[in-house]
């Protein structure tokens, strides 16, 4: 029996050429700006997720509590009453009524001068309070009465409240919201 002996190449080449090494940091930086782009504008989705979440939840807190005292209430005083965020600067509007208790109520809308507007309530003839939350910035404020008169039918009020929420306009959200209420007195005092 014979033995073959092979003679085994051996290459002293070990690693990587600065070509190769340099293709692969470029492609894993590529990939990195794009994964760190996505991420970003995930997190902006989430910041603006949020804004809108507290908005509906603020406007949905005030709206109904705003409905539930109109709804049993009584002498409703207003027009159509609309404020511009640009034109309307420093004014203010408000939508009144005597409440279920006899106590006067009412609903205003203060602009500052910066254009920030708020939602106010004033119980009583007193200092009007905030409404809404610092993050909501209404821009206008309508209220519209019909089947006030004997002839009518039940009154109603239309409300149309319409604005932004954010701070930044990168995560700033609009909203418009209208509902229509319409009187429900207790049948029953007790």
């Amino acid at each position: 029996m014979r033995s073959f002996h092979t003679k085994k190449k051996i290459s002293h080449k070990k690693g990587f050429t600065l070509i190769e090494l340099m293709v692969a940091t470029t492609i894993f930086v590529i990939v990195m700006v794009i994964a760190i782009g996505s991420v970003l504008s995930i997190v902006d989705a989430n910041r603006k997720a949020q804004a809108l979440n507290s908005v509906i939840n603020n406007l949905n807190f005030a709206l109904e509590s705003m409905i539930r005292d109109v709804r049993t209430g009584t002498n409703y005083s207003a027009g159509t009453c609309t404020i511009n965020g640009v034109s309307g600067t420093g004014t203010n509007c408000s939508f009144s009524f005597t409440s279920q208790n006899g106590v006067p109520l009412a609903y205003t809308f203060y602009q500052d001068s910066l254009g920030n507007g708020k939602l106010q309530k004033i119980t009583n003839g007193g200092t009007p309070t905030d409404f809404t939350a610092p993050e909501v910035n209404v821009q206008n404020l309508a209220f519209s009465i019909s089947g006030a008169g004997s002839n009518d039918g039940q009154p109603r009020v239309l409300i149309n409240i319409g604005g932004y929420a954010g701070v930044k306009q990168k995560i700033r959200s609009n909203f418009s919201l209208q509902t229509l209420v319409s009187q429900r007195l207790a049948d029953i005092n007790y």
